[in-house]
């Protein structure tokens, strides 16, 4: 009998701290993604201002089976660059995913980067492998501004969150993570 509570104690406490371990997983993971987002953000500025044209960071949506919703998400991003010569924007960079579970919210009160969602043009779009159906973007020009509205009562944001979320509009876990994108020249603050 002494072995049976002994046994039940350590599995509870098992069982607590493998869920403490996976939320703070979660949450590393989370981070880790913002700042990599972050740190593409800057080098699509540098990237404009270099090249002199346009850079954008694209943020695709689509439907993807690893994640455990029935919605496409946003789960990827990719920098493309306006080529003067072919009148399009193409790829400068491979397409990014954001790690495990982690995705950037697609609803606006989260994300209010997603007003400016459309629908993949498959003519003047590169086209990254996978099926992507929605594309929202930041673009930098080439004088290192961004295309966002620069009204201070807009406020630019991403978050991410792990995909558990995705459905949730009223608000977002703690280990949720808000980048908010400066309208001016893009800089992006975690938090």
């Amino acid at each position: 009998m002494e072995m049976l509570v002994t046994m039940s104690a350590l599995v509870i406490l098992l069982s607590v701290a493998t869920m403490g371990w996976q939320k703070t997983w979660r949450s590393q993971e989370i981070l880790a993604s913002a700042t990599r987002l972050s740190q593409d953000l800057s080098l699509a500025r540098s990237l404009a201002i270099k090249r002199g044209q346009p850079v954008q960071v694209r943020f695709y949506r689509s439907q993807d089976p690893n994640l455990t919703t029935l919605q496409p998400e946003y789960k990827t991003w990719q920098i493309v660059g306006y080529d003067s010569r072919e009148k399009r924007f193409t790829a400068l960079g491979e397409v990014q995913r954001f790690d495990s579970t982690v995705i950037m919210s697609r609803h606006h009160q989260f994300s209010s980067i997603v007003v400016t969602e459309r629908p993949l043009d498959v003519i003047h779009d590169p086209m990254p492998s996978g099926l992507f159906t929605q594309i929202s973007s930041i673009e930098f020009r080439p004088d290192g501004t961004t295309s966002l509205d620069p009204d201070p009562a807009q406020q630019w944001t991403l978050t991410l969150l792990t995909d558990g979320y995705a459905d949730e509009q009223t608000s977002v876990p703690k280990d949720s993570r808000t980048l908010i994108i400066a309208a001016e020249n893009g800089a992006a603050t975690i938090y």
